[in-house]
């Protein structure tokens, strides 16, 4: 999962099919907005602020964050 401020296109891909999902499960307590693109299926989110990254990267490492 890539943590990102503002986009309007896929940091992986480039493409411009992103679309806002749901958030499910630790996600609704850590995240404030998920994004997933319709062409790779990268996710990516926008953290609450204050929500250090170092936390987050953990998350995803042990695999609570998808």
């Amino acid at each position: 999962m890539l943590f990102i401020e503002a986009t309007t296109h896929c940091l992986n891909c480039g493409s411009e099919a992103v679309r806002r999902v749901r958030r499910k499960g630790l996600e609704k307590a850590c995240l404030e907005k998920v994004f997933e693109c319709g062409n790779c299926e990268a996710r990516f989110a926008r953290a609450i602020y204050g929500m250090p990254r170092v936390l987050l990267s953990i998350m995803v490492r042990l695999k609570l964050l998808r």
